[in-house]
Protein backbone atom coordinates (compact mmCIF):
# COMPACT_ATOMS: atom_id res chain seq x y z
CA UNK A 1 0.00 0.00 0.00
CA UNK A 2 1.80 3.44 -0.81
CA UNK A 3 2.34 5.92 1.83
CA UNK A 4 -0.21 8.72 1.80
CA UNK A 5 0.47 12.42 0.78
CA UNK A 6 0.57 13.61 4.29
CA UNK A 7 -0.45 12.58 7.51
CA UNK A 8 -3.06 15.06 8.63
CA UNK A 9 -3.77 13.81 11.92
CA UNK A 10 0.41 13.37 12.99
CA UNK A 11 0.95 16.69 11.59
CA UNK A 12 -1.74 18.58 13.57
CA UNK A 13 -0.22 16.99 16.69
CA UNK A 14 3.14 18.00 16.46
CA UNK A 15 1.75 21.63 16.53
CA UNK A 16 -0.69 20.76 19.58
CA UNK A 17 -4.12 20.96 17.37
CA UNK A 18 -3.79 24.75 16.70
CA UNK A 19 -5.56 24.97 13.60
CA UNK A 20 -5.06 28.20 13.02
CA UNK A 21 -1.47 27.64 13.21
CA UNK A 22 -1.51 24.99 10.53
CA UNK A 23 -3.43 27.59 8.18
CA UNK A 24 -0.86 29.59 8.53
CA UNK A 25 1.63 26.58 7.78
CA UNK A 26 -0.22 25.45 4.76
CA UNK A 27 0.00 29.56 3.14
CA UNK A 28 3.80 29.21 3.70
CA UNK A 29 3.63 26.47 1.83
CA UNK A 30 2.22 27.38 -0.94
CA UNK A 31 3.63 30.78 -1.41
CA UNK A 32 7.43 29.42 -0.50
CA UNK A 33 7.08 25.86 -2.42
CA UNK A 34 6.62 27.03 -5.91
CA UNK A 35 9.72 29.51 -5.44
CA UNK A 36 11.97 26.73 -4.02
CA UNK A 37 11.29 24.53 -6.85
CA UNK A 38 12.36 27.10 -9.89
CA UNK A 39 15.68 27.68 -7.62
CA UNK A 40 16.07 24.21 -7.38
CA UNK A 41 15.86 24.16 -11.52
CA UNK A 42 18.03 27.19 -11.76
CA UNK A 43 20.50 25.74 -9.60
CA UNK A 44 20.81 22.70 -11.68
CA UNK A 45 20.90 24.15 -15.18
CA UNK A 46 23.72 26.11 -13.52
CA UNK A 47 25.09 23.19 -12.17
CA UNK A 48 25.29 25.24 -8.93
CA UNK A 49 25.14 22.33 -6.20
CA UNK A 50 24.89 24.76 -3.20
CA UNK A 51 21.86 26.68 -4.00
CA UNK A 52 20.46 22.94 -5.66
CA UNK A 53 20.98 21.80 -1.59
CA UNK A 54 19.68 25.14 -0.33
CA UNK A 55 16.18 25.05 -1.87
CA UNK A 56 15.86 21.37 -2.07
CA UNK A 57 17.03 21.14 2.76
CA UNK A 58 14.34 24.22 2.27
CA UNK A 59 11.79 21.94 1.04
CA UNK A 60 12.94 18.69 3.17
CA UNK A 61 11.66 20.91 6.37
CA UNK A 62 8.66 22.50 4.26
CA UNK A 63 7.35 19.18 3.65
CA UNK A 64 8.15 17.78 7.06
CA UNK A 65 5.37 20.14 8.86
CA UNK A 66 2.95 18.03 7.00
CA UNK A 67 4.74 14.84 7.88
CA UNK A 68 4.59 14.24 3.83
CA UNK A 69 6.96 11.45 4.35
CA UNK A 70 6.88 10.67 0.06
CA UNK A 71 8.12 14.61 -0.23
CA UNK A 72 10.63 14.84 2.91
CA UNK A 73 12.20 11.53 1.02
CA UNK A 74 12.44 13.39 -2.68
CA UNK A 75 14.34 16.37 -0.67
CA UNK A 76 16.42 14.19 0.92
CA UNK A 77 17.35 12.37 -2.20
CA UNK A 78 18.39 15.71 -3.78
CA UNK A 79 20.04 17.28 -0.91
CA UNK A 80 22.12 14.51 -0.63
CA UNK A 81 22.83 14.41 -4.64
CA UNK A 82 23.53 17.81 -4.18
CA UNK A 83 25.46 18.04 -1.42
CA UNK A 84 28.09 15.17 -3.38
CA UNK A 85 27.96 17.39 -6.26
CA UNK A 86 26.01 14.34 -8.07
CA UNK A 87 23.98 17.08 -10.07
CA UNK A 88 23.92 14.84 -13.81
CA UNK A 89 22.29 12.23 -11.75
CA UNK A 90 20.12 14.57 -9.64
CA UNK A 91 17.33 14.73 -12.63
CA UNK A 92 15.35 12.13 -11.62
CA UNK A 93 15.30 12.80 -7.93
CA UNK A 94 14.05 16.49 -8.64
CA UNK A 95 11.15 15.15 -10.92
CA UNK A 96 10.24 12.72 -8.11
CA UNK A 97 10.61 15.91 -5.47
CA UNK A 98 8.19 18.22 -8.52
CA UNK A 99 5.72 15.27 -8.63
CA UNK A 100 5.35 14.76 -5.20
CA UNK A 101 5.62 18.62 -4.11
CA UNK A 102 2.74 19.53 -6.40
CA UNK A 103 0.64 16.48 -4.75
CA UNK A 104 1.17 17.99 -1.80
CA UNK A 105 0.43 21.12 -2.86
CA UNK A 106 -3.03 19.61 -4.44
CA UNK A 107 -3.72 18.13 -1.11
CA UNK A 108 -3.03 21.35 0.94
CA UNK A 109 -5.36 23.40 -1.23
CA UNK A 110 -8.02 21.06 -0.59
CA UNK A 111 -7.44 21.18 3.60
CA UNK A 112 -6.69 24.91 3.33
CA UNK A 113 -10.75 25.10 2.47
CA UNK A 114 -11.90 22.78 5.60
CA UNK A 115 -9.75 24.76 7.54
CA UNK A 116 -11.28 28.20 6.74
CA UNK A 117 -11.89 29.05 3.27
CA UNK A 118 -9.52 30.03 0.89
CA UNK A 119 -7.46 33.29 1.51
CA UNK A 120 -8.30 36.46 -0.67
CA UNK A 121 -5.94 36.32 -3.51
CA UNK A 122 -4.56 33.83 -5.22
CA UNK A 123 -2.50 32.49 -1.28
CA UNK A 124 -2.64 35.45 0.14
CA UNK A 125 -0.85 34.92 3.83
CA UNK A 126 -3.17 34.72 6.81
CA UNK A 127 -4.05 37.66 9.08
CA UNK A 128 -1.77 38.70 12.17
CA UNK A 129 -4.87 36.87 13.79
CA UNK A 130 -4.31 33.44 11.82
CA UNK A 131 -7.17 33.84 10.21
CA UNK A 132 -8.11 33.79 6.42
CA UNK A 133 -8.62 37.47 5.32
CA UNK A 134 -12.74 38.15 4.06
Amino acid sequence: MEEPVFDFEHSLRRFDGDRELYGDLIAFFLEDSPKLLEQLRQGLQRGDAKSVRHAAHTLKGLTANFTARRAVDAADAVERLAQGHSLTSAHDAVARLERETTLLDQALRGLRDTLGGAPRGADAPASAHGHWED
